[in-house]
């Protein structure tokens, strides 16, 4: 699961995506590519000027065309008024077709290489002694 946010001034993007005049959270929308792309929400501020923040999480479980997914998101955004997409934490600096399937590429691929690591680690009189899983992490490696 890849978490993605829009920020955007026009207030009826998700509903566009959706292509529904209906959206609520946890409304599915399968998206081309194989794609299952659910709405999670929106956070909507008060102030002037601050954009809207769509969230969005996209399903890798199964393998997926990010090149048809890609193009569908870029055009679904494209002359509207977003201001930023970010894709787990990684911001599409360049808000074109291009830019956002390489944003995914490169998201769906760190994810693929990093380990999920499950565990709890408990101190009782200055042992540490590892037992069953409650904490999920994950880890990358830096070198």
């Amino acid at each position: 699961m890849i978490p993605l946010h829009i920020e955007t001034h026009d207030r009826h993007l998700g509903f566009d995506m959706a292509e529904s005049s209906s959206l609520k959270s946890g409304l599915i929308i399968n998206a081309p590519g194989g794609v299952a792309l659910t709405y999670q929400g929106s956070l909507v501020r008060k102030s002037v000027g601050i954009p809207e923040v769509l969230q969005f999480v996209i399903d890798v479980s199964t393998n997926i065309d990010v090149g048809l997914f890609g193009a569908w998101l870029y055009d679904k955004v494209k002359g509207k008024s977003v201001e930023r997409i970010i894709i787990n934490r990684c911001v599409v600096t360049e808000i074109t077709e291009h830019g956002v399937r390489q944003a995914l590429e490169e998201e769906i691929r760190s994810g693929e290489s990093v380990p999920n690591y499950r565990f709890r680690l408990t101190v009782r009189a200055s042992r540490p002694s590892l037992i069953s899983s409650t904490l999920r992490g994950r880890q990358r490696r830096t070198d």
